[in-house]
Order: C-alpha cells, then structure tokens, then sequence
C-alpha cells in the first residue's frame, strides 16, 4: 500500500499558464470557456464563446485532455475565486478550446492521474483554507495565484492509488448527473402534464380528454380558450375570499406565526421562513394585521407573477403577496396550479409603475377554469403520484451528494485508504 506525503500544488504540475480572450469571433478560431461555463461542481457545462484567437496563442493556450481549468479572478463574497473544473476533450467535441484571461489552465504531470488533481483542487476550494487566498482589488476578488501554487496537499506516492480514488468518485458524479437528469426529465413530463389537466382535464375513466382537435364536440369557447363541456370559467374573486395583508410591517419578534415573503413559496406548501422569522399575535395586533388560516392559497401580487403555494399552518404574510381562501368548489392545489400556470396572463393584467402589482381588484380578476370538485380530485391524484416519483429521486440525490461529500474527505486526504474500500466493495459483489 502506497504512503502518503505533502507536497506543494505546484509538484502535481508539469505547466501553468493564463487563458486568453482574444478578439471578437470573426473569423471564430477557437472557443474560450467562462466563469459562466463551469459549475461548482467541476463540470463544463456550457460551450464557451466563440473568438477569434491568433494561431501561435493557440498552439501555446489550448487546452488539452486532462488539463484543469482554475477560477483566478472573479468570485464574489459568498463565493470565493479558486473554482476548478476538468477539461474532458471526449466530451467537448472538435476545435479548439482556451480559457478566458480570467482562468488559469493547470496541466497535471504525467505521473499523476489527472482527474486525481482536479478532485484533489476541488476539494481543495472547498476547505476553509482558500480564503486565505482571496485578494480585493477594485471590484474584483483575484486568487493569489503564487501562494495558492506553493499551498500544501496530501497525496499518495502511488498513480494507482490515485486512480482508485478517481475511479470511485467519478463513479459517484455519475450516478448524481444520472439523477440530475432523471429530476430534469420528470419535472419536464410535469410541466406537460400539467397543461394537459389544466386545458383537457381527465374523463369518469381517469383517461385525458382527447385534445379539441381530435374531439371538437367535447369542447366549448371560454374566455381562456377552449375548455371542456363540463368545465365553467369566474374570475377568483367569485369563488374565494381574498385576505389582504395590512399596511403596516408587524414587529419581527420571533411569536408563534411564520412571517412569510415571495421567496418562501417554492414548494407547494409552506409552513414557515427560509429565514425563521416570525411574528407573534400582540405583535400582529399592533399593526392592525391578519393571519392567513392554513389552507390558504397564497400567490405572489408584486413583480413576478405566477408564484404560489398553500398555506400548511397560520401564518402572516408581506404586502408583496395576496391570499385566497377557497369556497367548497374548489380545491386548494387545484387553484395553486392554476394560479401558476396563468402567471403570464396575470403580468398582463398588471398596473405598470416603478414595479407591476396586481391590487385587491386586480387578484380577485383573475379567470381560472374549474372542473367538478371529483375531476379535480382525480386530476390532483395523478399530479401527486407523479410529484412522488419526483421526491424520490430527489432523495436519493440528496443521499448521493452527502455520499460524495463524505467520500471526498476520506479519500482525498487518506483518512480512509481505498485500497481496502475497493477490497470490500469486491468481496460484497462476490
């Protein structure tokens, strides 16, 4: 088994050198990847600019397979500068790539697995020790690139150990991508499914409708287009009671109410603030306030539109936000859909001043399509059994990401030595 010892980052390179921006692309010689190129994960994700880049910069700048793209100027203050990500020439097809002026281009040695050191780095920028190579300058944060190269790391005196590690861990980023995009996929098929049960809605069989054109008789003309038979149209006004919050802000005071704003409605429901405020009811009572009864629908009013979730307990909301408590004839995640889905229609129905709004008259005004309370039931079903499968995966990407996580720390540092790890992974698929 393979010792480990420290060496400094700029041991594990054979070269360094920054990228170059060159000119505008035309002629398009190359293509220079960007901060906006990259994730924090380590991933190339978009295809760089195409630039016009002399040919001897080329022959000298370009990147090879293998090389590490480092973040030297940039950053921001929740996210320092010194971001990695691996240059995989398999997957960024033909031509010529740089990194912009911007990145430094790190090519490993020979000797070392070149994915070992860019997850070694990534881990690297992940440690609290990166701060320390943080320099401001006039409105950008540059990485001081010659400390950073002289910073201590630990690495096996063995290739072969660094390629376990490589093999494990890229095995891993594997299975979270796959999940990644299984998430992607499924709330694509949702956001499909959705407008299907929104326009044509299921029948007593719990099929689809078949769409107007196949079956125009089943259809009839609304003011929001072409809706089935069954289905009536009113504004929302007319089938719920609106609560407007009050004009005055209510002490924060830490009461027993969550105190809610926009950007705590990205989940179908919530139950309280992403930064635990909340308000309590002498506090509320103050400011001439009101709570919104759990089961409320609340929707964004201010700004951007199409914004909504149901309310899971009492609760007090900000003026950017109207709620709506619906009559028996219609359920509540009926509405929070609809209510999403129309919110280009409600940013034209919007008054235009510094900011559009939707006033009380204007949230009441808003037409939805509503189906019979056992159409929407069924509809609602499908939705929840679909929303299930995405929770799943969901959960299990969570459980990845801290797999990886935990990985990362043992392996990278030698904590946990892979040789064994491997040994047991082969002797449990025995």
């Amino acid at each position: 088994m393979s010792e480990w010892a420290s060496v400094q980052i700029r041991e594990l390179l054979a070269d360094s050198f920054a990228g170059d921006w060159g000119d505008s692309p035309e002629p398009t010689t190359a293509r220079v990847l960007r901060a906006t190129d990259i994730d924090n994960e380590g991933n190339i994700i978009g295809g760089g600019a195409p630039r016009r880049i002399a040919p001897s910069t080329i022959a000298r700048k370009a990147l090879a397979d293998g090389d590490t793209l480092l973040e030297a100027s940039g950053g921001s203050t929740d996210k320092p500068v010194g971001r990695v990500a691996y240059f995989d020439q398999s997957k960024a097809g033909t031509g010529d790539y740089l990194c912009s002026n911007f990145f430094k281009t790190l090519r490993p040695k020979k000797e070392h697995d070149s994915k070992f050191v860019f997850w070694k780095l990534h881990w690297f920028y992940n440690q609290s020790q990166i701060l320390a190579f943080q320099q401001q300058t006039t409105g950008i944060i540059n990485l001081k690139f010659e400390e950073y190269l002289s910073a201590p790391v630990d690495v096996p005196s063995e290739a072969t150990e660094e390629a376990k590690i490589t093999q494990i861990l890229d095995t891993l980023d594997t299975q979270i991508r796959q999940t990644e995009a299984l998430i992607a996929k499924l709330e694509r098929i949702k956001q499909g499914l959705l407008t299907d049960l929104l326009t044509r809605g299921i029948d007593q069989n719990g099929q689809l409708r078949p769409t107007p054109d196949q079956a125009p008789h089943l259809y009839k003309d609304s003011p929001l287009g072409r809706i089935p038979r069954e289905w009536t149209t009113q504004m929302t006004g007319e089938v719920c009671s609106s609560i407007v919050p009050g004009r005055n802000k209510p002490m924060l005071d830490g009461g027993e109410f969550p105190w809610v704003t926009v950007t705590d409605l990205s989940e179908n429901r919530v139950a309280q603030s992403r930064l635990g405020l909340s308000v309590s009811a002498s506090s509320l009572k103050k400011a001439v306030g009101r709570t919104i009864p759990a089961g409320s629908v609340i929707m964004s009013c201010v700004g951007e539109f199409g914004i909504a979730s149901i309310a899971s307990c009492d609760l007090v909301i900000n003026q950017q936000l109207h709620a709506f408590v619906p009559s028996r004839a219609l359920e509540a995640e009926w509405l929070m859909h609809i209510l999403r889905v129309e919110g280009p229609l409600m940013d034209r129905m919007a008054t235009q001043t510094t900011i559009k709004y939707l006033n009380k008259t204007g949230c009441e005004s808003v037409p939805i399509v509503i189906p019979s309370t056992g159409e929407q039931v069924r509809a609602l079903e499908i939705v929840r059994q679909h929303e299930s499968q995405t929770d799943h995966a969901k959960e299990e990407l969570d459980k990845l990401r801290l797999a990886k996580d935990g990985l990362m720390d043992d392996l990278l540092t030698g904590r946990v030595r892979v040789t064994p790890l491997l040994g047991a992974a082969d002797q449990a698929h025995a």
